[in-house]
C-alpha cells in the first residue's frame, strides 16, 4: 500500500474530468480496439496526487497504463511520466497515489493539468468477472487518538473462487468532500476471510478529516472454454 507523506502541503483539491477514448493495443491479445475511460484528479495532499481511472468498457484489464502532465498556473511543464494502475474492473475506478513532492506540489496547478490512458492489458485467453459485491469488508477495531484513527480491514470473500482487487479507503471531510484515497491490495482464496491490520489515517495530513469510507472491487479469472 503507498502511503502518503506526513507533513500536509496547500491542499489542492481539483477534479479535472477527462473523458478518453482511444486506439489502445492489448499486446496479449494483438488487437487494437477504441476502449473508453474517465480520468481524474481527485485530490492532493503530502507531496501526493490521486487520480482516478474509471474503465468504462465492458472489459476487465489487469493494469493499465496512464500519462500525467503536471504543469503550473503559466502552463509550464512540472512534471511528466507514467504510472500503472492495476486490476480495474469493468465499469469500477481505480486509484493511484503518484508521488511529485512537496516543492512540486507547491508548484502544480491541477486545472492546468492533464492525465489520460496510454495502454492496457490483459489475458485474452482467460474471462473475467467482476465480484466486488460479492466481497464483505468490516472496520474493526478502531482506535482514535489526537494523532490519527487506526483500524482493521476484515474482508470474507462469499464466491467459490480465488479474488484479486483492492480496499480503497476513501477519506472525507465533514461536508463529504473526498480529500484522498488509501489503497490495500485484496487477495483472497475461495470463501476466505482476510483480516488486514493497521491501516492508519493521519490528522497531520488530513486536518479536516471527518470520516472514512471502504470501497472494494474484486474479480476472478477462469480459463475460456
Amino acid at each position: 500500500m503507498k502511503k502518503l507523506g506526513k507533513k500536509l502541503m496547500a491542499l489542492v483539491v481539483a477534479l479535472a474530468m477527462i473523458a478518453t477514448v482511444i486506439p489502445v493495443v492489448n499486446a496479449e491479445a494483438a488487437t487494437t480496439k477504441k476502449l473508453s475511460f474517465d480520468t481524474s484528479f481527485v485530490s492532493s495532499a503530502g507531496g501526493y496526487v490521486c487520480v482516478g481511472v474509471k474503465n468504462k468498457t465492458a472489459q476487465t484489464f489487469d493494469k493499465v497504463v496512464i500519462q500525467y502532465t503536471f504543469k503550473d498556473a503559466n502552463g509550464e511543464v512540472v512534471a511528466q511520466n507514467t504510472d500503472t494502475v492495476y486490476r480495474v474492473p469493468t465499469k469500477k475506478t481505480a486509484y493511484t497515489n503518484i508521488y511529485v513532492g512537496s516543492s512540486n506540489m507547491e508548484l502544480i496547478d491541477l486545472s492546468q493539468s492533464s492525465v489520460k490512458v496510454t495502454a492496457v492489458a490483459h489475458e485474452p485467453d482467460y474471462s473475467y468477472k467482476d465480484v466486488s459485491t460479492k466481497i464483505t469488508v468490516t472496520p474493526k477495531d478502531e482506535v482514535v487518538n489526537d494523532r490519527s484513527v487506526t483500524f482493521n480491514i476484515t474482508s470474507k470473500n462469499t464466491t467459490n473462487q480465488y479474488v484479486t482487487g483492492y480496499n480503497y479507503v476513501m477519506i472525507y471531510d465533514e461536508a463529504g468532500t473526498l480529500l484522498g484515497v488509501e489503497d490495500l491490495m485484496l487477495s483472497l482464496d475461495k470463501k476466505e476471510t482476510k483480516t488486514y491490520n493497521g491501516e492508519t489515517i493521519y490528522f497531520s495530513q488530513y486536518p479536516t478529516y471527518d470520516h472514512y469510507e471502504i470501497v472494494t472491487t474484486a474479480y476472478y479469472t477462469a480459463i475460456k472454454k
